[in-house]
């Protein structure tokens, strides 16, 4: 086999000399005083600096307690960093014995596959001379046997025609004999089939003469069975006339009892609607309030309301066709609002199902329609085209504003503009109410008076006051309408507890021409009354001024709509005398106010309905008993002729087909015997001899790549605690020597002493100064760089190198 050679670089890892500096430590001590001359201030700052020294000295321990254990972790990291640069060069060393290892063994193993190509060729070169001899062996072996084959089938197929041969004469010979026997069977069973049909055509000529003899006496028996049916059919005939008789007796007696049990019931009922009639005649009950009137009632009333809630929306219109079109969307939408006066709607089905009930379970007839209603059917009512909203026309407003200037066209590019808000032409309640406000924007009152002649002032008192009066009338008006169907509901309460007699009915029809004056009011109410609208709007702003005049009052008088058209008429006019016509301008306002009465009242007909008498019974008649009819005596039936005993004929043999000579068979043709050819077999090629194969050595182990220690950081150490300065205390008069406060040792060895306004650190001959920071701390300087950094730069350096080396060895030990 082939196997591809590669060479193996040698890496050689240095050891590298790490060295780790410790950081340098300096805390620095003051000897520098401040000096008080206040006794006071002196104490303070004594206290002051006795705790600053406290927490001094406890940082300055917990300082030098973090450097401490940095060095322990510089000395473990300098352990750690040997031990890896022994075990580097361990690795290094053992890494030349394995290269020279690795190349000895590359050197054989060519050797052993130069060997193993020559071996492969030989054989390969054999391989083919043996292929060729098995070719050559095949075809030499291939002829041979099948000249051997057509020899043997030669010889096989001629002995096979002599066993045939054989075989057919030993068969003919044996069929000969047959045929002699069976030739001598055959002319036995002629003669006996001759025989049997003789016997055979005696017996039948006897068998015919008693058969004619037997037909006679069958024909004669035939005539007397038709005479004993012909007399039983007669005989059954009378016996079926007699039971249908009686069958149909039992069946009319039966019917005759059931009619006669249903005349009875019949007759009772009768008797028991005829005298309900007459209680109700007497009663006057045939005279009931029109169910018709009621269902117009409940659709009129809630056509009002609703229509009333629509005024409320839309306000004023331009004319009554517009607010009949905006009423019937807002019905189509709104049938019956939400609230107190649905709900009443509903808990008052019951007490008119129960008045029609009434009259529905009376025996009338149906030209009399009744009609049931339910909230939905009151709801449609209210809502289709009923026609009632052609009466909801509310009230149109509209105003004009011209501007000329009398004699001198020219000047009209110059007229002056309106200053009336379109929205007042037809406007809601909030339209109006938007409208006011700019009215007061720089005086307490604007003019409403229509009239340049006399001004009347309106004032935010008064328009609170034509606020409160449409409120009012909402109020008013919602509770008009509730009260006008409690009674409405209660009428027919009253009446349904009644006897519903002709005094009860008149009671619930004057009761219901009440309720229709109270709906009335409610409809005037929020439609408007009937006032002067013409343009003289001086009734109105005089009511509204007046103080005698309250906010009910003018709600009872104009109604809501009327109150819109007269405010909308005092604010158009407000903006009017907001205006100052140039020279020769003519300024004209005017509003336009129309009123549409248009109400759908309650009302409540009587109707007569006409009683369903019943029908008089007609008792049944019972059933005649039949005549029947004499049933004869049962006729005697014939006796049957025996007939004559069956012929039996003896079977006729079949005589066998005469046998046939067998055929002597024909002796057979040999075919001609092959003669054997000349064939010389082929020569086997030698074995070849195949050269020795060295043994290559075991594959070298490659050493183990140390594994680098991971170092362990330093702790945070920050800046070194300043220590606080001593106060000193100097009184201003008689100069006394006070001893200095005793310094606290210091656990820090370095001494530090202020020369020329700089702080010097003295620390075993070696000075360093510095100017000290504004903050009053000191900065720390390394003296050294630090061993850390560098030891990680050379550490990642060799594991690259060592990952390198231990990735190609592997992928070549792959291969």
């Amino acid at each position: 086999m082939n196997r591809k050679r590669k060479s193996l670089a040698v890496f050689t890892i240095a050891a590298l000399s790490l060295s780790i500096a410790s950081p340098l430590t300096q805390v620095f001590a003051a000897e520098n005083t401040i000096v008080f001359k206040d006794k006071g201030k002196y104490e303070a700052a004594l206290a002051e600096y006795k705790k600053n020294q406290a927490d001094f000295l406890e940082k300055s321990k917990q300082y030098q307690e973090k450097v401490d254990a940095n060095k322990q972790i510089q000395q473990e990291n300098e352990q750690a960093t040997s031990a890896f640069q022994a075990e580097l060069k361990k690795f290094n060393e053992d890494m030349a014995l394995y290269n020279t290892q690795m190349a000895d063994y590359e050197a054989k193993l060519a050797q052993h596959n130069e060997a193993l190509d020559q071996q492969k060729q030989l054989l390969s070169d054999y391989q083919e001379k043996m292929a060729k001899y098995r070719e050559e062996l095949a075809n030499y072996q291939k002829l041979l046997s099948e000249y051997h084959q057509h020899l043997d089938e030669v010889i096989v197929g001629n002995n096979q025609m002599d066993e045939k041969y054989k075989e057919a004469l030993k068969q003919y010979q044996a069929a000969l004999a047959i045929y002699e026997e069976q030739l001598k069977e055959y002319s036995e069973a002629v003669a006996n089939r001759d025989e049997i049909i003789q016997s055979n055509q005696d017996a039948t000529n006897n068998y015919q003469a008693e058969q004619q003899a037997y037909q006679e006496k069958l024909n004669t028996y035939k005539e007397q069975l038709q005479t004993y049916n012909d007399e039983l059919a007669e005989r059954q005939k009378v016996v079926e006339s007699n039971e249908s008789l009686h069958e149909a007796f039992n069946t009319a007696y039966t019917k005759y009892q059931a009619d006669l049990a249903t005349y009875h019931s019949q007759k009772t009922d009768y008797d028991q609607k005829m005298a309900t009639i007459n209680d109700h005649l007497l009663a006057g009950h045939y005279t009931m309030p029109s169910s018709w009137d009621n269902s117009f009632n409940l659709y009129s009333l809630f056509t009002n309301y609703t229509g009333m809630q629509a005024y409320l929306e839309y306000g004023l219109s331009t004319s009554g066709d517009d607010m009949v079109k905006l009423m019937d969307t807002y019905r189509s939408k709104n049938a019956i609002p939400e609230g107190t006066l649905k709900d009443k709607l509903t808990n008052s089905i019951p007490v008119f199902t129960e008045t029609y009930t009434f009259y529905k379970n009376l025996p009338i007839t149906s030209s009399v329609p009744i009609y049931f209603q339910t909230v939905p059917s009151v709801t449609n009512g209210a809502k289709g085209p009923n026609g009632f909203s052609q009466n909801l026309r509310g009230q149109g407003f509209d105003f004009s504003f011209t501007s000329s200037f009398e004699g001198d066209p020219e000047q009209a590019k110059n007229a002056t503009t309106s200053n009336i808000p379109e929205s007042l032409r037809t406007p809601t309640e909030q339209d109006i109410l938007n409208a006011i406000p700019p009215l007061f924007t720089s005086k307490q009152s604007f003019n409403a008076s229509n009239s340049d002649q006399v001004a009347i002032q309106i004032t935010p008192e008064l328009v609170d006051k034509w606020k409160t009066a449409l409120k009012r009338t909402k109020e008013l008006s919602d509770s008009e309408f509730n009260q006008a169907f409690d009674l409405y509901v209660q009428a027919f309460k009253t009446f349904n507890a009644s006897d519903r007699g002709p005094q009860a009915l008149k009671n619930l029809q004057d009761q219901v021409v009440s309720v229709n004056a109270i709906e009335r009011d409610a409809v005037d109410l929020i439609s408007g009354k009937k006032v002067d609208l013409g343009e003289n709007n001086r009734e109105f702003l005089n009511d509204l001024t007046n103080t005698a005049v309250s906010s009910d009052q003018l709600a009872n008088k104009y109604g809501y709509l009327t109150l819109l058209t007269k405010m909308a008429g005092a604010t158009v006019f407000g903006y009017y005398h907001e205006l100052t016509a140039k020279p020769g301008e003519v300024i004209k306002v005017a509003t336009n106010d129309v009123y549409y009465p248009g109400y759908w009242g309650l009302s409540l007909n009587s109707t007569k309905a006409t009683p369903v008498y019943p029908v008089l019974p007609i008792e049944p008649t019972p059933p005649t008993e039949p005549e029947y009819q004499k049933v004869p005596d049962e006729p005697v039936p014939p006796v049957v002729p025996e007939p004559p005993k069956p012929l039996v004929l003896q079977e006729v043999p079949n005589v066998p087909a005469m046998p046939v000579m067998p055929i002597a068979p024909t002796p057979p043709e040999h075919e001609t015997v092959p003669e054997n050819p000349n064939l010389v077999p082929p020569v086997m090629p030698e074995e070849p001899v195949l050269p020795e194969i060295p043994v290559v050595p075991e594959l070298p182990v490659m050493p183990k790549i140390p594994v680098q220690p991971e170092l362990k950081p330093l702790l945070p150490v920050g800046e070194p605690p300043v220590p606080p300065i001593p106060p000193e205390y100097q009184p201003a008069t008689d100069i006394v020597e006070h001893p200095k406060t005793p310094k606290p040792e210091s656990p820090i060895t370095e001494k530090v002493v202020l020369v020329n306004n700089k702080h010097t650190t003295q620390t075993n001959g070696y000075t360093e100064s510095y100017t000290p920071q504004k903050s009053g701390t000191v900065k720390e300087y390394p003296k050294t760089g630090s061993k850390q950094s560098a030891l990680s730069t050379v550490g990642y350096t060799v594991l690259g190198s060592v990952a390198a080396l231990y990735l190609w060895v592997l992928k070549r030990s792959r291969k």
